[in-house]
């Protein structure tokens, strides 16, 4: 209303009435006055646009709007009403989820909350993440036009020839050998990458052409040969620029026994000894059996014949004669599937393979022989599967359900508010039914720590700093020593120092390495701004990752 009703009420009275009836003028003009005092129904009235906006509204509405759209909040809260109101419609979307109790705990304590989940710890079979990471290696010169944030990665790779797509999940950079080489972990790949093919990074909105490296993803076994164990080891040696590729032997064939070598007759047996098989440790076969057949005249063997083969079988083993008066024999038993390799597993898939045709593989094993192997190459390398936690694993840390705290539907809030004073609360605001909640309170302490270091060890730590950022780590696979070489943005390349600081940094936990014993080689002394190899002991090592 433009103007107070008391002001102009009179003048809506009939004439006469003006006139006649002074008093009763007088009464309803300080009737409608009263009625437009704060509190009486024509104050709201004149103030019901008003009031309509939560910003502008009087406490009485305020109030009102409280009970109806926030029943369940308390009056009092860290924000001013009118704020509490607008967020309302948000909340009730949200309501029960974790985001709806960091608002509640936000708006009530002024603190942060842990949501946690005791399903996550339960223990059910068959549940172990059991997966297999895919990786491959990239080089080339215009990978530093990226923006590369693996916190916020938005990263896809082409095959220029392939046409095969991938999504990078993360991106590494490492030195190999004095290159810096893009290691990275993918998924969603399609279609097969070539070895050595020119491949379109894009990182954003930011494409570069680089080079991806061929890698040995599996290793094909043509003949299994025999005699061989598990986790020997394979050698994958390539006469071109291919290295660091690693396998093993994961799993051989088990079977029967089947050959019977007299490597000594011994003396006095009888046709028709016993012959079994010893137990070897590692094989778990059983069953074989065998028979003395042939003797000569001093009760020497002459000939063995094998009655049963026996299972399992993953050893060769020497038999056990059941006699009553031979002494002296050794035979040795074989056979044709023992030890044949039935599947090699690729640790390492290494970096540059290029032609099948280059690469020789040999096979470390004590007994083993008559393997024919052929290595495949891909310009990906998919990791030997592997459980990624213990949550399936009897042995693990999983608890049994207890259909209480152990359970699927129960949830655990951590605040530094005790929970005596929120548990009612959160239950009453925003708990889902048929969940069970719990309480945990956490005490946060913050606190300086002041840490003065004496100049030797500052200046020890610039120069690690210096060697991490601009070092070059050079391990040729084939030389001995190892060299490592420095380079420095400086052209007094840190005077003074020597190879024996390295030793003194290794509580410095900001880098992941281990320092070996270097030769004690004054940096000093090299010429040519650091660009000269320093040799190190023998056995001494440094890894920067």
């Amino acid at each position: 209303m433009d103007s107070k009703l008391s002001a102009i009420i009179q003048y809506k009275l009939p004439e006469y009435v003006q006139s006649e009836h002074e008093v009763f003028v007088a009464f309803i003009k300080s009737y409608y006055e009263l009625q437009e005092e704060e509190g009486n129904w024509l104050h709201y009235l004149e103030r019901y646009q008003r009031n309509l906006d939560v910003d502008r509204a009087d406490d009485d509405f305020l109030d009102q709007y409280l009970k109806e759209f926030a029943t369940t909040f308390p009056k009092v809260t860290k924000i001013p009403s009118n704020q509490l109101l607008k967020l309302m419609r948000e909340f009730y979307l949200t309501k029960g989820s974790e985001d709806s109790f960091r608002f509640i705990f936000t708006i009530l304590y002024g603190v942060e909350i842990d949501i946690l989940y005791p399903r996550e710890l339960m223990y059910v079979p068959s549940s172990g993440d059991y997966a297999s990471d895919i990786k491959c290696n990239i080089t080339g010169n215009n990978w530093f036009k990226l923006n590369i944030d693996n916190d916020d990665l938005n990263a896809s790779i082409v095959g220029a020839t392939s046409d095969a797509t991938a999504v990078i999940d993360s991106i590494t950079s490492t030195y190999i050998d004095g290159q810096q080489i893009l290691q990275m972990d993918i998924s969603s790949h399609r279609g097969a990458f070539l070895p050595n093919e020119e491949v379109v990074l894009t990182v954003d909105d930011t494409e570069v052409s680089e080079t991806m490296y061929g890698s040995v993803d599996q290793i094909t076994v043509v003949d299994g040969g025999t005699n061989y164990k598990i986790d020997d080891v394979i050698d994958i040696v390539d006469a071109g620029t291919g290295q660091r590729a690693k396998a093993k032997i994961s799993t051989i064939v088990h079977g029967e026994l089947t050959e019977v070598t007299i490597s000594n007759a011994g003396t006095g047996y009888v046709v028709g000894d016993l012959i079994k098989a010893e137990n070897v440790l590692e094989s778990n076969g059983y069953g074989f059996q065998a028979h003395v057949y042939e003797v000569g005249g001093s009760g020497e063997i002459v000939r063995v014949r094998v009655t049963a083969g026996g299972y399992e079988y993953s050893k060769t083993t020497t038999g056990k004669i059941k006699t009553s008066g031979g002494t002296g024999a050794v035979l040795d038993i074989n056979g044709n599937d023992i030890g044949k390799i039935k599947t090699i597993t690729v640790t390492d898939g290494g970096i540059d393979y290029s032609n099948v045709g280059t690469i020789s593989i040999n096979i470390t094993s004590d007994e083993g022989f008559g393997a024919d192997l052929t290595p495949v190459l891909n310009g990906i390398f998919s990791a030997p599967k592997q459980y990624r936690n213990s949550k399936s694993m009897p042995s693990g840390y999983s608890k049994i359900m207890d259909s209480y705290y152990y359970q699927q539907f129960s949830y655990v809030i951590g605040s530094s508010v005790s929970p005596h004073e929120w548990l009612g609360q959160v239950k009453r605001i925003a708990h889902p039914a048929g969940t069970q909640l719990f309480g945990m309170y956490q005490l946060r302490s913050f606190f300086e720590v002041v840490i003065t270091l004496p100049p030797v060890t500052v200046s020890t730590i610039s120069f690690m700093l210096n060697l991490v950022s601009e070092g070059i780590i050079d391990i040729p696979l084939t030389v001995d020593p190892i060299r490592v070489l420095i380079r420095s943005m400086d052209t007094n390349c840190q005077l003074g120092l020597t190879m024996s600081h390295l030793d003194e940094m290794k509580f410095y936990v900001a880098f992941d390495y281990t320092i070996g014993d270097f030769l004690d080689q004054s940096i000093s002394d090299i010429e040519g701004n650091c660009t000269e190899l320093l040799e190190k002991q023998d056995g001494s090592d440094i890894t920067i990752t």
